[in-house]
């Protein structure tokens, strides 16, 4: 909503808007990989663990940047 009030407030300013990458995941503490809540993209990785997800809608040649440690 943020981003749109801007866009909208804006008038002839340039904007850019910058998203961080997604972290999911701690690389060390409390130990690595662990996901505080389930929220963002950690629900989707949850689903497919779980096998409640059956597919995953979206843009094939969306670029999607997620930062994940191994464990």
């Amino acid at each position: 909503m943020g981003e749109m009030l801007l866009g909208e407030l804006r008038n002839d300013v340039p904007l850019v808007i910058l998203r961080p990458s997604v972290v999911s995941s701690t690389y060390k503490e409390p130990f690595p990989g662990w996901i505080e809540n389930l929220r963002t993209i950690d629900t989707v990785f949850a689903g497919y663990i779980k096998g409640t997800a059956t597919c995953l809608r979206g843009d094939p040649d969306c670029i999607m940047d997620i930062v994940s440690f191994p464990t």
